[in-house]
């Protein structure tokens, strides 16, 4: 059994089937997070139409048990903040638009599988276009969990949107945060199974 997923756990992986959204998305799942839902309900499918993000769908024995959207992205590194080389004011980067995993199956070690998938995909194609990181907006909440899985907050960027919030009189404390994960960290080690080398 995969180690994303906890003793016990009813399936292995041949039981999951990821698919790319070609269609109005299949009905019933509920992450219990409206925003999510909302957004695989009513924008996934639009946004993939004209060319905006791609949502990839993870069954588990033929169920819809989560969800990851991608899109390309880019990121402005603070002087501290960039890797030894890298001089341009702009990073290219993969981003996690949304990621989604249905109540029924929380827990269970999905959300690190899409993750892990992102980087899969991030790594496939590093040979034909550059992509340095993958990155996305964490809620408050959830940034133990993206820091254990190898993500950094990025700095500049969240100094900028902070302060963009304020002077538009908008709160800050439920700010989401920039984060990016470093691809030249990653070790691909089987099917969508990753982890973080050494200098990660």
């Amino acid at each position: 059994m995969s180690e994303f997923f906890r003793e016990g756990t009813a399936w292995d992986e041949d039981d999951l089937e990821m698919r790319t959204l070609d269609g109005p998305p299949p009905a019933g799942f509920d992450s219990g997070a409206d925003d999510q839902d909302r957004f695989l309900y009513e924008r996934a499918w639009a946004d993939a139409c004209q060319g905006i993000s791609v949502t990839h769908v993870l069954y588990v024995k033929g169920i819809a048990a989560a969800y990851v959207t991608l899109l390309s992205d880019r990121i402005q590194l603070g002087p501290k903040e960039k890797p030894k080389g890298v001089t341009y004011q702009f990073v290219p980067a993969l981003k996690v638009g949304q990621l989604a995993v249905d109540r029924r199956f929380a827990g269970r070690g999905l959300g690190r599988y899409l993750i892990g998938f992102a980087v899969e995909l991030a790594t496939q194609f590093r040979g034909v276009f550059g992509c340095r990181y993958i990155t996305l907006d964490a809620e408050p909440h959830l940034l133990p969990w993206y820091e254990s899985q190898g993500f950094k907050r990025n700095i500049e960027e969240q100094r900028y949107r902070r302060a963009l919030s304020e002077a538009r009189g908008r709160p800050v404390d439920q700010l989401a945060v920039s984060m990016r994960f470093d691809l030249r960290d990653a070790r691909i080690e089987g099917p969508w199974e990753v982890s973080r080398s050494a200098s990660g």
